[in-house]
């Protein structure tokens, strides 16, 4: 039987009315391929809405992080700023309004955040951290420096520096203050608390003008939190000793039990720094070393929170910290697979059936859950604990994508974790358990994504090497230019026999003029393919006999279309793609009949 033999014969078929009742819909699961669409109706395949530019650096650096900072004001008032870092330069206010840049200095390369105090900590694994209470900027463990307003002896650009006296000496961590300029006045210093075993506390500041640190002031506590600077240049005392206690230059920070958590450093890769309770200074002494642990000498790559732990990742596997007590502990777990790279690290919630976790992408190139019953003590709780691979009908993207040079950030957002793979980002709905692609791209340009946040509630992202912040799921178009979705199905109708396929539906929910291109492949004969371009509004009919409405059902309705093949075969595979507009595909049934040996 040549099964070519009648290809040119199709049609397609505007239906008239429904007569049929019932969702036809196959879950994400059952699907080949998903691009550019959505499951948020649950029961069908939506094609997304386009990102929209939110903000332009005109650059063409990355940006290597976006954040929404919310904290109280000296006033207890809430106040919520977006934060931007571009080419090494700190912004906020980019949203609606003209960035404003306030700090300068920072070496290019992606960030991270956590919010402790009202404050923001900023890191990047190659600066110290910096820290940013809504108003003034410095670096972690240096003081605040502002004009107090009164006349002085300071005239010029200065900043400072603070030291931590313990048993063991003077100890210099080489962090330093935001530098600022006053014309005769006095200069007021907000100071931060020391780590355990700070007795008392040494500032010093530079020369008007100048780089080199001098000792201004000896504070013999650990408790008080200002001092107002009326010293005159002449009368500041000895240099700053040399560096002894550095503070860590972490890549990754989160806060729990107003701790600061923070790893990274490239420095002493298999270390986690814990700050003590609201004390915002690393101790470069107090520390977790994981090469302690299951003889593991692998970098340690990431670090999120689960319940009230710390989920930390390494090359090698993944790790538990409680910092609930006063000295933190580390176990490790069954997950037996490492973490590949930390910001694909996000805290995902249960969701029905799924269990909720930290989703990452590990070391073997897929996406691991790691989940388990944190709720019990962790002594009889860590057996349960594991990481199980939920993007396996996926294996092929990974496998092409993942390469050590692909960038990845990942966020969790209404329903989905996302996750940026170099020019792509994969979708995975928690409610349906069905992976999607996000390939935007139009005719003229391609966006190449960086970093995520959310803000205010939306999602936005920071593109790489163009400067350029887009809010997503906003637009049809993507920069008034149309972006092609994909819903792809499996080979379908796997029979030992040879079946008379009679016609192919598609189910769609009605809403424009749109049209889609259908693709039916027959046993796998892509040589002979079926395409055609079916009409969503309008049809195949004659005006003289039918009103334009016996054709027709309401905007958002259900509806579909039919397309004869007429044709034998075994497997069918279907492809429907759409270009302009915006459809919601429901799902598709086909009729068919079983071919007999006449009589």
């Amino acid at each position: 039987m040549n099964l070519s033999t009648g290809w040119t014969g199709v049609q397609v078929q505007f239906k008239g009315m429904r007569n049929d009742v019932g969702s036809k819909f196959i879950g994400p699961e059952y699907l080949l391929n998903a691009v550019n669409v959505n499951y948020d109706s649950i029961v069908g395949a939506d094609k997304i809405l386009m990102p929209e530019m939110e903000a332009d650096f005109n650059t063409a650096h990355d940006v290597d992080g976006i954040f929404e900072f919310a904290y109280l004001n000296a006033q207890n008032v809430p106040q919520s700023v977006s934060i931007a870092v571009v080419n090494g330069t700190l912004y906020k206010d980019w949203i609606n309004a003209t960035p404003t840049a306030i700090y300068t200095g920072m070496t290019p390369g992606k960030c991270d955040f956590g919010v402790l105090n009202d404050q923001l900590f900023i890191v990047n694994g190659l600066d110290y951290p910096i820290r940013f209470d809504g108003t003034l900027v410095a670096q972690m463990g240096a003081p605040y420096a502002a004009d107090s307003g009164s006349s002085g002896n300071l005239n010029g650009a200065y900043y400072y520096a603070m030291t931590y006296v313990t048993a063991g000496g003077e100890e210099v961590i080489g962090t330093v203050s935001n530098s600022i300029t006053v014309v005769n006045s006095q200069m007021e210093l907000t100071l931060p608390i020391g780590y355990a075993g700070t007795t008392g506390r040494k500032i010093y500041r530079t020369i008007a003008g100048g780089t080199s640190l001098f000792l201004l002031a000896i504070v013999g506590d650990n408790t008080t939190l200002t001092y107002v600077d009326n010293v005159a240049d002449g009368s500041l005392g000895a240099a700053i000793p040399a560096i002894n206690n550095e503070c860590p230059r972490v890549k990754f920070i989160e806060v729990s039990f107003e701790r600061l958590i923070g790893l990274g450093d490239p420095l002493y890769p298999t270390q986690a720094w814990v700050t003590d309770s609201e004390i915002e200074v690393f101790d470069n002494g107090n520390f977790e070393n994981v090469s302690n642990i299951d003889n593991d000498g692998t970098p340690l790559t990431g670090l999120s929170l689960d319940y009230a732990k710390v989920v930390i990742g390494s090359k090698k596997a993944v790790y538990v910290m409680d910092v609930s007590t006063a000295t933190p502990t580390l176990s490790s777990t069954r997950s037996n697979v490492g973490v590949l790279n930390g910001y694909s690290m996000v805290k995902v919630p249960v969701q029905g059936d799924f269990p909720g976790g930290v989703m990452f992408l590990s070391t073997l190139n897929d996406i691991r859950l790691f989940n388990g019953n944190f709720a019990q003590p962790v002594s009889t709780s860590l057996d349960n604990l594991q990481a199980d691979n939920l993007s396996q009908p996926i294996r092929p993207i990974m496998d092409y994508y993942v390469t050590p040079q692909t960038n990845v950030s990942a966020i969790f957002y209404d329903y989905k974790y996302h996750i940026i793979l170099g020019t792509i980002i994969l979708i995975y709905d928690i409610r349906v358990k069905g992976w999607a692609i996000y390939q935007i791209a139009t005719d003229s340009y391609s966006p190449n994504w960086n970093c995520f946040a959310v803000i205010n509630n939306f999602l936005y992202s920071g593109q790489a090497a163009d400067g350029i912040i887009d809010q997503f799921y906003v637009s049809i178009q993507y920069r008034d230019e149309e972006v092609s979705s994909i819903v792809q199905g499996g080979q379908l109708l796997a029979s030992n026999e040879v079946r008379y396929m009679q016609d192919f539906f598609a189910f769609f929910v009605m809403g424009g003029d749109d049209s889609v291109d259908i693709s039916l492949v027959i046993d796998g004969e892509e040589q002979h393919k079926l395409t055609y371009t079916v009409p969503l509004k309008g049809g195949f009919f004659d005006s003289q006999y039918f009103t334009y409405q016996d054709y027709e059902v309401g905007q958002n309705t259900e509806d579909y279309r039919v397309v004869h093949v007429n044709l034998w075969g075994r497997w069918i595979q279907y492809t429907i793609r759409q270009t302009k507009g915006r459809t919601f595909f429901r799902g598709f049934k086909i009729l068919w009949q079983t071919v007999k040996n006449k009589e």
